[in-house]
């Protein structure tokens, strides 16, 4: 019998990200569900779209997320008015107040999967 071997232990984590998975999210204004908005340099391309997105997600307890649609491009359009929680993108904050333009978001939130674990005994 072999004694004073090592084992190694790989564990793999993956996000969930095929069609049909995640769980689709829409902002609503509130603590775990922010709308979008800016302090003071706004930006609309896809990237901005993408941190919105995954920001909302967080912020409702999932670990990442891809953008799927808003109400109107945040900076030319209002969809609410009065005290919201916001994500400002320009700064990566959240912010509880009032702004002048912002965006509804919806994106499907995403995950991580059940780990899978190895085991294997290496020689000694």
């Amino acid at each position: 019998a072999a004694t004073g071997g090592f084992w190694l232990v790989v564990v793999v984590l993956s996000v969930q990200r095929s069609a049909g998975e995640g769980t689709v999210v829409v902002s609503d204004g509130s603590f775990q569900k922010p709308f979008c908005s800016f302090a003071r340099r706004c930006g609309w391309d896809a990237s901005h779209k993408e941190a919105c997105a995954e920001k909302l997600c967080q912020a409702s307890g999932f670990r990442t997320g891809s953008f799927n649609s808003a109400s109107g491009n945040m900076c030319e359009e209002s969809y609410v008015s009065g005290w919201h929680r916001y994500y400002f993108v320009d700064y990566r904050i959240y912010f509880y107040g009032r702004v002048k333009k912002e965006a509804l978001i919806n994106a499907t939130c995403f995950q991580t999967a059940a780990a899978m674990t190895t085991t294997t005994a290496l020689p000694s």
